[in-house]
């Protein structure tokens, strides 16, 4: 799959267990985009990073009432792939937060 995912916002979260949380972009072709929010960067008892797909099902705006879940929409590699993309723009939030 082609999809190009851009990561449109990484903020802060105010859950104590989660480090922050990231609202995603994800174009499928020219005329189909998808808009996630609610993606959660956390950290496991090893110390690792990964990212949690939010749960709750949402509806499409440009949908006639259909809704979709996020982890339905994510296939396996489209899953990795938007998880490399946000821990990639942690990295440097994180970065940043921490240097200025």
């Amino acid at each position: 799959m082609n999809a190009t995912i851009e990561v449109l916002e990484l903020k802060k979260s105010d859950k104590s267990n989660v480090l922050a949380s990231a609202t995603v972009q994800i174009g499928l072709d020219v005329d189909s985009q998808i808009t996630i929010a609610d993606f959660r960067v956390l950290r496991n008892k090893q110390g690792g990073l990964w990212v949690a797909v939010p749960s709750r099902a949402v509806q499409l705006p440009a949908s006639k009432g259909f809704e979709y879940h996020p982890v339905v929409v994510l296939s396996r590699s489209l899953h990795r792939e938007t998880e490399d993309k946000i821990l990639g723009a942690f990295a440097r939030w994180e970065e940043q937060q921490t240097h200025g």
